[in-house]
């Protein structure tokens, strides 16, 4: 493999990525406000019959989400080795994350009045982002992407820690080939979750978008992300979309979810380095800032703002309002505990992970001795 190159525009950012992810976002939000919640969960009790069925297919925002992941993924990696990386992934998730699932408590107690039976301990378990790993049920139903994102984080970590970075492609054929296996064998659902087989092909593509766009495409390359391409959509038609139906008793179109996920690929395939033009690019990167925040405290929150506010605006009004309200929110995260405590944060992380490798490696040398 080639070695990585930095962006020819000399900024880490795509400013493409921050508008595409912002606009995934966007959708998902959507998706929960005017179909999910009255369609599926019932969470609201106000209706989208028509505007709904426009969103219905927001919930492809997080296969998405899960490309451009695996596209940026080497852009943290190319900074530095496995502690710095590890670092760099604690700084962006955890700081945010804590925050909202503190305030969406703080709305479940006091503004819901707790109807759900929320415990302290489940607040505790949120906060370190493994509930997932112990069984423990999400206080905001978005954060089941996270165990899938941490996973994949792992399986980076253990590629740079064991130095296999350049065999990023072998790695993504064992991924893909358990992946397709997993279509015909019926594996334990610890081994499709730790392997990823349901979500592998969209960070594995983004992955090899990334290397292609940096360096070139090459057969091998080509060739996984087109078995990426027809193993995404299988999962997104065959897998993911009956999920997605049993929840709802209006009709979802095959077509529709192939040529999403179709133009997802499409779109990856003509990105360029430079993104979009300069004059603007703060704006995009602002964007970019809002998707993570936006999209940890839109659901829970927002089905309670419509909830109590339900009846005294109009709806169409109650949706918009309490989009405005969670991008407010967003921004204030985003400003106020990620630019303030993100670079402390990984600073910490960065050397608490460097005394722990110290400790072990000075354990192993007294045991060799």
């Amino acid at each position: 493999m080639q070695k990585i190159v930095t962006s020819s525009n000399g900024n880490s950012r795509f400013h493409i990525l921050d508008a595409s992810r912002f606009f995934a976002a966007i959708s998902v939000v959507l998706f929960h406000f005017l179909f999910l919640s009255w369609s599926g969960n019932h969470t609201n009790s106000i209706s989208f019959n028509v505007i709904g069925e426009f969103f219905k297919y927001g919930y492809l925002g997080v296969q998405f989400f899960f490309l451009i992941s695996g596209f940026v993924i080497f852009m943290s990696i190319q900074r530095g080795g496995v502690i710095d990386f590890l670092a760099s992934r604690a700084a962006r998730l955890y700081p945010a994350y804590w925050f909202a699932v503190l305030l969406t408590s703080f709305f479940i107690f006091f503004i819901e009045k707790n109807t759900r039976g929320l415990q302290a301990f489940d607040i505790f378990a949120n906060l370190t982002m493994l509930q997932k790993f112990f069984g423990i049920k999400n206080i905001d139903g978005v954060y089941w992407t996270l165990a899938i994102e941490l996973i994949f984080y792992f399986w980076m970590a253990c590629l740079l820690a064991f130095k296999s970075i350049t065999k990023f492609e072998l790695a993504a054929f064992v991924f893909l080939t358990i992946s397709f296996l997993s279509k015909v064998i019926s594996f334990p659902s610890i081994v499709n979750l730790v392997f990823l087989t349901e979500y592998s092909p969209y960070f594995i593509s983004g992955a090899l978008f990334y290397l292609v766009t940096q360096s070139g495409p090459t057969t091998t390359r080509v060739s996984l992300i087109i078995a990426s391409f027809l193993l995404a959509q299988h999962q997104a038609i065959f897998l993911q979309l009956p999920k997605i139906q049993s929840q709802h008793a209006s009709p979802f179109s095959e077509t529709s979810v192939a040529l999403i996920v179709t133009s997802f690929f499409l779109f990856f395939s003509v990105i360029k380095l430079n993104g979009l033009p300069r004059p603007s690019s703060k704006i995009y990167a602002f964007m970019g800032a809002l998707t993570y925040p936006l999209y940890l405290i839109h659901q829970e929150i927002g089905y309670i703002i419509i909830n109590m506010l339900s009846g005294k605006l109009d709806k169409y009004a109650l949706v918009l309002f309490t989009l405005i309200i969670c991008l407010v929110i967003s921004a204030l995260i985003y400003l106020f505990i990620e630019k303030r405590y993100s670079k402390a944060f990984r600073k910490y992380v960065t050397h608490a992970c460097t005394l722990f490798y110290k400790k072990v490696h000075l354990s192993k040398s007294s045991n060799t001795a």
